[in-house]
Order: C-alpha cells, then structure tokens, then sequence
C-alpha cells in the first residue's frame, strides 16, 4: 500500500515502517517477558490484548 501511495518517493516512508517495527520488538518483547513473570501467560496475554477483566 505504501508503494501505490507514494509511487517512485516509496524508499524513506518504506524505512520509516521497517524501523518502527523494529523498534517495537525491542520494546514489547522484555514487556512480555516482565508481564508473563508476573501474571503467567494468560495474564500477559489478557493485558496485551487490553482485555484485561
């Protein structure tokens, strides 16, 4: 999508995503890891979802 609406200039809003998404890894995955010590799997999995009771 980011292709057809940006056509030829594609390349900086293309490296803007991939950056961001990298950048989410690096901080929802030691968050997961700190929810899951905490409330087990499915306590994580609930607040994650933001469908926590």
């Amino acid at each position: 999508m980011i292709s057809r609406w940006y056509g030829p200039a594609r390349i900086r809003p293309l490296t803007i995503l991939t950056l961001a998404a990298g950048f989410a890894s690096t901080i929802f995955a030691p968050a997961t890891a700190a929810l899951a010590g905490a409330f087990g799997w499915r306590g994580a999995f609930l607040m994650l979802a933001g469908s926590w009771p």
